[in-house]
């Protein structure tokens, strides 16, 4: 199992440190243990979010799963890790967007991630990104916006073969040609 794997592999630098006489394996290591806490919080977060849209009745915060966030994204940055540190700030933009029905504050998350994803080449946060920045513009009425960032969702998705996420991407598009046919046929 990877978690025996990881478990060798990081008490390694205690072996190396201790009985092989490197000392410097102690930095090392605990470079490496931080960096896989990070990945740890992520999928934490992401679980404990996968959780909350689950739930029957939703709570209107969930504090663990913010704090998971932060940790994660906390962690990627004091390892270099930006592709991580992207993705970790993107999910604290999920928390504050979907979790706390907060957009506003939740877009300078949302344009990290996107800034950071873009730059790393990490098409699938970037695709997260684009699609709830969809969401933000269309909240605002920035229909022209929504739509531009919603069909970025879909063609970064289709471009990674990610059929679950591409009809995720697609539903939101359909909401988003629906709305406008609705409002073109009230007028």
């Amino acid at each position: 199992m990877a978690i025996e794997t990881l478990r060798s592999h990081l008490d390694g630098f205690y072996d190396d440190a201790v009985f092989g006489g490197r000392p410097e394996a102690v930095d090392t290591g605990l470079v490496a243990a931080r960096h896989a806490q990070a990945v740890v919080d992520l999928a934490r977060g992401k679980l404990l979010h996968a959780r909350y849209l689950a739930a029957d009745e939703r709570p209107g915060d969930v504090p663990e799963e913010l704090a998971t966030f932060e940790s994660a994204s906390e962690g990627f940055a004091a390892v270099g890790d930006e592709r991580g540190r992207g993705e970790a700030v993107l999910w604290l933009g999920l928390y504050h967007q979907v979790v706390r029905s907060d957009s506003e504050a939740a877009l300078p998350f949302l344009e990290s991630a996107r800034d950071v994803a873009g730059g790393q080449r990490d098409d699938l946060t970037l695709s997260y990104a684009e699609r709830h920045l969809g969401f933000h513009a269309w909240e605002a009425g920035r229909d022209a916006d929504a739509r531009a960032h919603l069909e970025r969702s879909v063609e970064l998705r289709r471009a990674l073969d990610w059929p679950a996420g591409t009809a995720a991407a697609l539903l939101a598009l359909a909401e988003d040609e629906a709305t406008h046919a609705d409002a073109t046929t009230a007028a």
